[in-house]
């Protein structure tokens, strides 16, 4: 197993237009992504930037995907999971999406999924 460390960006919230029911497809809703990366030790640990992963492609990323259209969660996870693993230093990729304004008697529903590079 090869050594790695862990990236999270954490609960980015913001209004997406998610669903299958008309309720859903009229009007955007509260949306959350949390994400955590396993990413390779660099080669060298210096405090410099270009030895790192650097997160803000997929911070920028998500705010573009969040401008588009999705009727399932199942597909938004996948893309997020996606554009975490353009990268090459992204060996693994945990992505959870919530709605949390579907239903009254709970905080959120929504997505957990996990993708691998293959070959780690």
């Amino acid at each position: 197993m090869s050594e790695c460390y862990r990236i999270f960006i954490n609960e980015f919230t913001s209004q997406l237009q998610i669903g299958i029911h008309d309720f859903e497809k009229k009007q955007k809703q509260p949306y959350k992504v949390s994400i955590s990366m396993e990413v390779g030790f660099p080669t060298s640990w210096e405090d410099d930037i270009a030895c790192y992963f650097d997160y803000d492609a997929i911070y920028e990323g998500l705010k573009l995907l969040f401008l588009d259209t999705y009727l399932t969660q199942e597909f938004f996870a996948k893309r997020v999971a996606d554009l975490c693993l353009l990268s090459e230093k992204v060996q693994s990729v945990d992505v959870r999406v919530e709605k949390s304004s579907v239903y009254q008697e709970c905080t959120g529903v929504g997505v957990s999924l996990s993708l691998r590079r293959p070959n780690n």
